[in-house]
């Protein structure tokens, strides 16, 4: 099975950091990945380096938790929403790591075009925290999904 790699505006979402500062990682080499047909892409063990640097993973867990902030804070809510963390303990498998952050990445992106819709990734040593922030059905049916398929 040929590995899944991720693209700079995937990379963006995952982290919420914008890709222009991922650019600027990028030239202090911070972050790795390579170029094919002139656009960044980034294999896991790529983006695992990138969440595991001590200068960088301050960042991504800042953004991850705004998210989470301003979802308690906006108290003016015009729709059901919810905020979901799901923390899942993986420990040392890289290809069970691969399987279930591949899984959801593709959830999302066929959730992307829905408004008010976040998600964020972060792996620290052995454990895959996703948020997910939307409209309570695009949550409720992700995580149906994410359970079916993992009973499989």
């Amino acid at each position: 099975m040929e590995e899944k790699l991720y693209s700079m505006n995937e990379l963006a979402e995952f982290t919420g950091l914008t890709t222009r500062t991922l650019r600027n990682y990028l030239k202090l080499g911070l972050l790795n990945g390579e170029k094919q047909d002139g656009i960044w892409k980034f294999s896991p063990k790529d983006i695992q380096a990138f969440f595991d640097d001590k200068n960088v993973s301050p960042s991504i867990k800042a953004k991850q938790n705004a998210v989470v902030f301003d979802f308690l804070l906006d108290d003016k809510k015009t729709k059901n929403e919810i905020c979901m963390i799901l923390d899942l303990n993986i420990p040392g498998e890289s290809d069970a790591y691969n399987k279930v952050s591949n899984f959801f990445c593709e959830q999302i992106k066929t959730e992307q075009e829905l408004a008010n819709f976040r998600f964020s990734l972060l792996i620290k040593e052995g454990n895959l925290r996703i948020i997910l922030k939307g409209n309570e059905e695009q949550i409720f049916d992700i995580m149906k999904k994410y359970r079916e398929w993992y009973t499989q």
